[in-house]
């Protein structure tokens, strides 16, 4: 998409791609935008939910109240 911008790196060129390849490229880019937005939103969603308020104040306060759990230590014999 750069190619159409002339600057002082290169010559302008909308000429690389045909009209049908850069619908492609414009369409690809704005999927992948959304998507982007999407997870971004999911993400923050998710990290708000009251069963995971815990994990959150751990990560970003770094405290943790939860004492260890003894069965995901490992047992010496």
């Amino acid at each position: 998409m750069l190619a159409k911008i002339d600057t002082t790196f290169w010559r302008r060129d909308p000429s690389i791609l045909t009209d049908q390849q850069w619908g492609l490229v414009y369409v690809c880019h704005g999927a992948a935008a959304s998507l982007l937005l999407f997870f971004l939103i999911l993400h923050i969603y998710f990290a708000f939910l009251p069963e995971h308020r815990k994990l959150l104040l751990a990560m970003t306060l770094g405290q943790n109240e939860e004492k260890p759990s003894e069965e995901n230590e490992p047992k010496n014999p």
